[in-house]
């Protein structure tokens, strides 16, 4: 994976390094963090991941349920770019998709 966009922060991640620093920067802000899946979508050279997290905020303690997609390019079989969003309709939306 070459790029990954933070989502709600509308922060870009490149290259390894910046893959580090966004799943660095996950791990610190939350004290739990987990991802249900509800659906995937295979489109061909994108996968729309949809589904919700849940989690405790670190240094709140605050809990959080909200819904999260994740829209993934594909490139020679692998991830190249993902997308998160905290709305369903946002994310089909980028996808080029309807409800």
């Amino acid at each position: 994976m070459d790029h990954v966009d933070g989502g709600g922060r509308g922060e870009v991640f490149s290259g390894r390094e910046g893959i580090e620093t966004y799943f660095r920067r996950l791990k610190e802000s939350w004290d739990e963090f987990l991802a249900f899946a509800d659906e995937h979508r295979d489109l061909g050279d994108r996968v729309l991941w949809r589904g919700r997290l849940e989690g405790r905020g670190w240094s709140s303690g605050v809990p959080v349920s909200a819904p999260l997609d994740i829209l993934y390019d594909l490139r020679n079989g692998k991830i190249s770019r993902m997308h998160s969003y905290l709305d369903h309709g946002e994310a089909l939306r980028a996808a080029g998709l309807s409800e």
